[in-house]
Protein backbone atom coordinates (compact mmCIF):
# COMPACT_ATOMS: atom_id res chain seq x y z
CA UNK A 1 0.00 0.00 0.00
CA UNK A 2 1.39 3.41 -0.93
CA UNK A 3 0.32 7.02 -1.21
CA UNK A 4 -0.88 8.24 -4.59
CA UNK A 5 -0.43 11.73 -6.00
CA UNK A 6 -3.44 13.86 -6.87
CA UNK A 7 -2.31 13.82 -10.51
CA UNK A 8 -2.20 10.03 -10.64
CA UNK A 9 -5.52 9.78 -8.82
CA UNK A 10 -7.12 12.12 -11.36
CA UNK A 11 -5.73 10.00 -14.21
CA UNK A 12 -7.16 6.80 -12.72
CA UNK A 13 -10.56 8.41 -12.15
CA UNK A 14 -10.63 9.52 -15.78
CA UNK A 15 -9.88 6.00 -16.96
CA UNK A 16 -12.67 4.61 -14.80
CA UNK A 17 -15.12 7.16 -16.19
CA UNK A 18 -14.09 6.31 -19.75
CA UNK A 19 -15.25 2.70 -19.25
CA UNK A 20 -18.21 3.68 -17.02
CA UNK A 21 -16.72 1.83 -14.03
CA UNK A 22 -16.29 4.53 -11.37
CA UNK A 23 -17.78 3.52 -8.04
CA UNK A 24 -17.10 4.10 -4.37
CA UNK A 25 -17.66 1.38 -1.80
CA UNK A 26 -17.91 2.21 1.90
CA UNK A 27 -16.22 -0.04 4.42
CA UNK A 28 -18.98 -1.20 6.82
CA UNK A 29 -16.39 -1.56 9.58
CA UNK A 30 -15.02 1.99 9.18
CA UNK A 31 -17.70 4.48 8.27
CA UNK A 32 -15.22 7.08 7.00
CA UNK A 33 -13.30 4.73 4.68
CA UNK A 34 -14.17 4.35 1.00
CA UNK A 35 -12.64 2.06 -1.59
CA UNK A 36 -12.58 2.84 -5.32
CA UNK A 37 -11.88 -0.31 -7.39
CA UNK A 38 -9.49 0.51 -10.21
CA UNK A 39 -8.62 -2.90 -11.63
CA UNK A 40 -10.06 -6.06 -10.12
CA UNK A 41 -9.36 -9.29 -11.98
CA UNK A 42 -8.08 -12.80 -11.39
CA UNK A 43 -4.55 -11.45 -11.70
CA UNK A 44 -4.77 -8.01 -10.07
CA UNK A 45 -6.53 -6.31 -7.20
CA UNK A 46 -5.86 -2.59 -7.48
CA UNK A 47 -8.02 -0.15 -5.54
CA UNK A 48 -7.82 3.36 -4.14
CA UNK A 49 -8.46 4.21 -0.48
CA UNK A 50 -9.96 7.50 0.72
CA UNK A 51 -10.61 8.34 4.39
CA UNK A 52 -13.38 10.94 4.54
CA UNK A 53 -14.66 13.06 7.40
CA UNK A 54 -17.47 10.93 8.92
CA UNK A 55 -19.30 14.09 9.94
CA UNK A 56 -19.76 15.00 6.26
CA UNK A 57 -19.92 11.55 4.64
CA UNK A 58 -22.16 9.47 6.87
CA UNK A 59 -24.27 6.46 6.03
CA UNK A 60 -24.57 5.48 2.36
CA UNK A 61 -22.75 8.45 0.83
CA UNK A 62 -20.90 6.54 -1.87
CA UNK A 63 -22.84 8.25 -4.67
CA UNK A 64 -22.21 11.67 -3.17
CA UNK A 65 -18.48 10.99 -2.93
CA UNK A 66 -18.47 9.80 -6.54
CA UNK A 67 -20.04 13.09 -7.67
CA UNK A 68 -17.60 15.13 -5.61
CA UNK A 69 -14.67 13.28 -7.18
CA UNK A 70 -16.04 13.86 -10.67
CA UNK A 71 -16.19 17.59 -10.02
CA UNK A 72 -12.77 17.69 -8.32
CA UNK A 73 -11.13 15.93 -11.24
CA UNK A 74 -12.85 18.21 -13.81
CA UNK A 75 -14.37 15.14 -15.48
CA UNK A 76 -17.89 16.38 -14.88
CA UNK A 77 -18.82 20.10 -14.60
CA UNK A 78 -20.33 21.06 -11.25
CA UNK A 79 -23.53 22.47 -12.76
CA UNK A 80 -24.37 19.08 -14.31
CA UNK A 81 -24.82 17.53 -10.87
CA UNK A 82 -27.54 18.07 -8.30
CA UNK A 83 -29.76 20.34 -10.34
CA UNK A 84 -27.04 22.87 -10.99
CA UNK A 85 -25.76 22.99 -7.38
CA UNK A 86 -22.11 22.41 -6.69
CA UNK A 87 -21.29 19.39 -4.59
CA UNK A 88 -19.59 19.54 -1.21
CA UNK A 89 -16.04 19.10 -2.50
CA UNK A 90 -16.43 21.55 -5.38
CA UNK A 91 -18.10 24.20 -3.22
CA UNK A 92 -15.50 24.20 -0.46
CA UNK A 93 -12.46 24.28 -2.75
CA UNK A 94 -8.90 23.77 -1.53
CA UNK A 95 -8.59 22.88 2.13
CA UNK A 96 -11.91 21.03 2.33
CA UNK A 97 -12.26 17.54 3.75
CA UNK A 98 -12.27 16.17 0.21
CA UNK A 99 -9.00 17.90 -0.67
CA UNK A 100 -7.47 16.64 2.57
CA UNK A 101 -8.58 13.08 1.82
CA UNK A 102 -7.17 13.32 -1.71
CA UNK A 103 -3.83 14.51 -0.36
CA UNK A 104 -3.75 11.41 1.88
CA UNK A 105 -5.17 8.98 -0.69
CA UNK A 106 -3.52 5.58 -0.95
CA UNK A 107 -3.41 2.82 -3.52
CA UNK A 108 -3.31 -0.90 -2.81
CA UNK A 109 -2.11 -3.09 -5.67
CA UNK A 110 -1.59 -6.85 -5.38
CA UNK A 111 -0.72 -9.31 -8.14
CA UNK A 112 -1.96 -12.90 -8.02
CA UNK A 113 -1.56 -16.16 -9.90
CA UNK A 114 -4.17 -16.61 -12.61
CA UNK A 115 -3.18 -19.84 -14.40
CA UNK A 116 -5.43 -21.97 -12.20
CA UNK A 117 -8.50 -19.91 -13.05
CA UNK A 118 -11.38 -21.00 -15.22
CA UNK A 119 -14.56 -19.15 -16.15
CA UNK A 120 -17.02 -20.73 -18.53
CA UNK A 121 -19.37 -18.02 -19.70
CA UNK A 122 -19.43 -19.12 -23.38
CA UNK A 123 -19.92 -22.73 -24.49
CA UNK A 124 -17.69 -24.41 -27.05
CA UNK A 125 -13.89 -24.48 -27.38
CA UNK A 126 -13.57 -23.81 -23.65
CA UNK A 127 -9.92 -24.89 -23.65
CA UNK A 128 -9.12 -21.99 -25.97
CA UNK A 129 -11.45 -19.46 -24.36
CA UNK A 130 -9.78 -20.01 -20.99
CA UNK A 131 -6.34 -19.31 -22.48
CA UNK A 132 -7.58 -16.19 -24.26
CA UNK A 133 -9.05 -14.99 -20.96
CA UNK A 134 -5.69 -15.41 -19.24
CA UNK A 135 -3.89 -13.60 -22.06
CA UNK A 136 -6.42 -10.80 -21.58
CA UNK A 137 -5.39 -10.51 -17.93
CA UNK A 138 -1.77 -9.97 -18.98
CA UNK A 139 -2.72 -7.49 -21.70
CA UNK A 140 -4.94 -5.46 -19.36
CA UNK A 141 -2.23 -5.34 -16.70
CA UNK A 142 0.19 -3.76 -19.13
CA UNK A 143 -2.44 -1.45 -20.66
CA UNK A 144 -3.76 0.00 -17.40
CA UNK A 145 -0.84 -0.44 -14.98
CA UNK A 146 2.17 -0.14 -17.26
CA UNK A 147 5.07 -2.32 -18.38
CA UNK A 148 6.32 -2.61 -14.79
CA UNK A 149 3.17 -4.58 -13.92
CA UNK A 150 4.20 -7.61 -15.99
CA UNK A 151 7.20 -9.91 -15.79
CA UNK A 152 9.52 -10.93 -18.64
CA UNK A 153 7.62 -14.11 -19.46
CA UNK A 154 4.37 -12.16 -19.61
CA UNK A 155 6.04 -9.62 -21.87
CA UNK A 156 6.66 -12.43 -24.34
CA UNK A 157 2.99 -13.41 -24.33
CA UNK A 158 1.19 -10.08 -24.09
CA UNK A 159 0.94 -9.44 -27.84
CA UNK A 160 -0.82 -12.76 -28.43
CA UNK A 161 -3.98 -10.97 -27.30
CA UNK A 162 -3.62 -8.86 -30.46
CA UNK A 163 -4.00 -11.79 -32.86
CA UNK A 164 -7.54 -11.78 -34.27
CA UNK A 165 -8.02 -15.51 -35.05
CA UNK A 166 -6.98 -16.38 -31.48
CA UNK A 167 -9.10 -13.61 -29.97
CA UNK A 168 -12.03 -15.12 -31.87
CA UNK A 169 -12.29 -17.50 -28.92
CA UNK A 170 -13.35 -14.76 -26.55
CA UNK A 171 -14.51 -15.98 -23.12
CA UNK A 172 -17.34 -13.42 -23.17
CA UNK A 173 -19.96 -12.38 -25.68
CA UNK A 174 -18.67 -9.37 -27.57
CA UNK A 175 -18.76 -7.67 -30.95
CA UNK A 176 -17.18 -10.10 -33.46
CA UNK A 177 -15.68 -7.16 -35.37
CA UNK A 178 -13.09 -7.03 -32.58
CA UNK A 179 -11.89 -10.50 -33.57
CA UNK A 180 -10.83 -9.42 -37.05
CA UNK A 181 -7.97 -7.08 -36.13
CA UNK A 182 -4.44 -8.45 -35.85
CA UNK A 183 -1.33 -6.43 -35.04
CA UNK A 184 2.04 -7.30 -36.55
CA UNK A 185 3.28 -7.93 -33.02
CA UNK A 186 0.41 -10.37 -32.49
CA UNK A 187 1.31 -12.32 -35.64
CA UNK A 188 5.00 -12.44 -34.72
CA UNK A 189 4.19 -13.63 -31.18
CA UNK A 190 2.03 -16.39 -32.67
CA UNK A 191 4.85 -17.42 -35.00
CA UNK A 192 7.23 -17.77 -32.07
CA UNK A 193 4.76 -19.88 -30.11
CA UNK A 194 4.08 -22.05 -33.15
CA UNK A 195 7.83 -22.69 -33.38
CA UNK A 196 7.96 -23.50 -29.65
CA UNK A 197 5.17 -26.05 -30.12
CA UNK A 198 6.94 -27.47 -33.21
CA UNK A 199 3.86 -26.93 -35.34
CA UNK A 200 5.36 -26.31 -38.77
CA UNK A 201 1.96 -26.23 -40.47
CA UNK A 202 0.74 -23.45 -38.17
CA UNK A 203 4.00 -21.58 -38.69
CA UNK A 204 3.51 -21.69 -42.47
CA UNK A 205 -0.09 -20.51 -42.14
CA UNK A 206 0.99 -17.59 -39.96
CA UNK A 207 3.71 -16.55 -42.41
CA UNK A 208 1.11 -16.57 -45.18
CA UNK A 209 -1.30 -14.58 -42.99
CA UNK A 210 1.38 -11.96 -42.32
CA UNK A 211 1.81 -11.43 -46.06
CA UNK A 212 -1.88 -11.62 -46.98
CA UNK A 213 -4.33 -11.45 -44.02
CA UNK A 214 -7.37 -12.46 -46.06
CA UNK A 215 -10.76 -13.34 -44.61
CA UNK A 216 -10.46 -16.89 -45.96
CA UNK A 217 -7.09 -17.48 -44.27
CA UNK A 218 -8.34 -15.93 -41.05
CA UNK A 219 -11.27 -18.35 -40.98
CA UNK A 220 -8.95 -21.26 -41.76
CA UNK A 221 -6.66 -20.28 -38.86
CA UNK A 222 -9.66 -20.15 -36.52
CA UNK A 223 -10.71 -23.64 -37.57
CA UNK A 224 -7.13 -24.92 -37.30
CA UNK A 225 -6.64 -23.63 -33.76
CA UNK A 226 -9.90 -25.29 -32.66
CA UNK A 227 -9.03 -28.64 -34.26
CA UNK A 228 -7.03 -31.60 -32.99
CA UNK A 229 -4.08 -30.36 -35.11
CA UNK A 230 -3.98 -27.09 -33.15
CA UNK A 231 -3.98 -28.78 -29.75
CA UNK A 232 -0.17 -28.90 -29.47
CA UNK A 233 -0.16 -25.11 -29.78
CA UNK A 234 -2.78 -24.88 -27.00
CA UNK A 235 -0.72 -27.11 -24.74
CA UNK A 236 2.39 -25.00 -25.29
CA UNK A 237 0.46 -21.79 -24.64
CA UNK A 238 -0.99 -23.24 -21.45
CA UNK A 239 2.49 -24.25 -20.29
CA UNK A 240 3.94 -20.79 -20.95
CA UNK A 241 1.06 -19.02 -19.22
CA UNK A 242 1.60 -21.21 -16.15
CA UNK A 243 5.31 -20.34 -16.06
CA UNK A 244 4.46 -16.63 -16.36
CA UNK A 245 1.83 -16.78 -13.61
CA UNK A 246 3.55 -18.94 -10.99
CA UNK A 247 5.91 -16.26 -9.57
CA UNK A 248 2.92 -14.33 -8.22
CA UNK A 249 1.23 -15.00 -4.88
CA UNK A 250 -1.76 -17.28 -4.46
CA UNK A 251 -4.91 -15.83 -2.99
CA UNK A 252 -5.53 -16.83 0.60
CA UNK A 253 -8.89 -16.98 2.32
CA UNK A 254 -10.25 -17.94 5.72
CA UNK A 255 -9.09 -21.16 7.37
CA UNK A 256 -12.53 -22.61 6.66
CA UNK A 257 -12.28 -21.97 2.91
CA UNK A 258 -8.62 -23.03 2.67
CA UNK A 259 -9.31 -26.31 4.49
CA UNK A 260 -12.28 -27.04 2.24
CA UNK A 261 -10.26 -26.29 -0.93
CA UNK A 262 -7.41 -28.60 0.10
CA UNK A 263 -9.86 -31.41 0.85
CA UNK A 264 -11.50 -30.94 -2.55
CA UNK A 265 -8.16 -31.08 -4.35
CA UNK A 266 -7.32 -34.36 -2.63
CA UNK A 267 -10.78 -35.79 -3.31
CA UNK A 268 -10.62 -34.84 -7.00
CA UNK A 269 -7.12 -36.29 -7.35
CA UNK A 270 -8.20 -39.63 -5.83
CA UNK A 271 -11.33 -39.75 -7.99
CA UNK A 272 -9.44 -39.19 -11.26
CA UNK A 273 -6.77 -41.73 -10.41
CA UNK A 274 -9.48 -44.28 -9.67
CA UNK A 275 -10.74 -43.66 -13.22
CA UNK A 276 -7.34 -44.77 -14.48
CA UNK A 277 -6.02 -41.33 -15.35
CA UNK A 278 -2.37 -40.43 -14.82
CA UNK A 279 -0.75 -37.15 -13.89
CA UNK A 280 -0.74 -34.82 -10.93
CA UNK A 281 -3.11 -32.07 -9.84
CA UNK A 282 -4.33 -30.16 -11.80
CA UNK A 283 -3.30 -31.96 -15.06
CA UNK A 284 -4.37 -35.51 -15.95
CA UNK A 285 -4.69 -37.65 -19.05
CA UNK A 286 -5.74 -41.12 -20.06
CA UNK A 287 -2.99 -43.63 -20.79
CA UNK A 288 -3.74 -43.49 -24.52
CA UNK A 289 -3.58 -39.68 -24.42
CA UNK A 290 -7.05 -39.20 -25.89
CA UNK A 291 -8.53 -37.65 -22.73
CA UNK A 292 -6.85 -34.53 -21.32
CA UNK A 293 -8.18 -33.03 -18.10
CA UNK A 294 -7.26 -29.86 -16.27
CA UNK A 295 -8.91 -28.93 -12.99
CA UNK A 296 -9.64 -25.22 -12.82
CA UNK A 297 -10.79 -23.00 -10.00
CA UNK A 298 -12.98 -19.93 -9.77
CA UNK A 299 -12.15 -17.77 -6.76
CA UNK A 300 -13.63 -14.65 -5.20
CA UNK A 301 -11.42 -11.62 -4.69
CA UNK A 302 -9.13 -11.51 -1.68
CA UNK A 303 -10.79 -8.14 -0.95
CA UNK A 304 -14.28 -9.63 -0.53
CA UNK A 305 -15.92 -6.23 0.01
CA UNK A 306 -15.28 -5.39 -3.65
CA UNK A 307 -16.55 -8.72 -4.99
CA UNK A 308 -19.95 -9.78 -6.22
CA UNK A 309 -22.01 -10.84 -3.20
CA UNK A 310 -23.00 -14.07 -4.99
CA UNK A 311 -19.42 -15.02 -5.84
CA UNK A 312 -18.41 -18.52 -4.71
CA UNK A 313 -15.27 -20.66 -4.74
CA UNK A 314 -15.75 -23.33 -7.41
CA UNK A 315 -13.85 -26.26 -8.90
CA UNK A 316 -14.38 -27.30 -12.53
CA UNK A 317 -13.23 -30.21 -14.64
CA UNK A 318 -12.25 -29.10 -18.14
CA UNK A 319 -11.89 -32.18 -20.32
CA UNK A 320 -10.63 -32.29 -23.88
CA UNK A 321 -11.26 -35.43 -25.91
CA UNK A 322 -8.81 -35.92 -28.78
CA UNK A 323 -9.48 -38.27 -31.65
CA UNK A 324 -7.93 -38.22 -35.09
CA UNK A 325 -9.58 -35.39 -36.98
CA UNK A 326 -11.76 -34.47 -34.01
CA UNK A 327 -11.54 -32.44 -30.80
CA UNK A 328 -14.22 -31.79 -28.20
CA UNK A 329 -14.09 -29.95 -24.90
CA UNK A 330 -16.62 -30.35 -22.12
CA UNK A 331 -16.79 -28.75 -18.70
CA UNK A 332 -18.58 -29.71 -15.51
CA UNK A 333 -18.67 -28.18 -12.05
CA UNK A 334 -17.22 -30.41 -9.34
CA UNK A 335 -17.68 -28.43 -6.12
CA UNK A 336 -18.77 -25.05 -4.76
CA UNK A 337 -18.38 -23.20 -1.48
CA UNK A 338 -19.96 -19.85 -0.57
Amino acid sequence: MQTITAEKLREKLRRLVEVDALEAVRDPGRINRYYIPYMMSDGVEDYLILDMDPARYTGEDADRLKEDLLVWSDICPADSLGGGQKTQGADEGAGTDLETAIAQARESCSYYQYHRMGHYWVSGQEHLRRLVYQLGIIHEKMTYLGREAINEREAGLVELAEFGPLRHFSPVHENPVEWHVSSLGGIRAMQKLAADSRDERLGWLLSSFEKLPSKELREYLIAYLASDRGFAFCQELQSQIELASRPYASRHFSNRIETWAQKERRRIDISLREEGLVGRFPHYKSKDGERRIVITEEMPFAMRLLDDKDMAYRFYQQETILEEGHLKTKVRKLAEKR
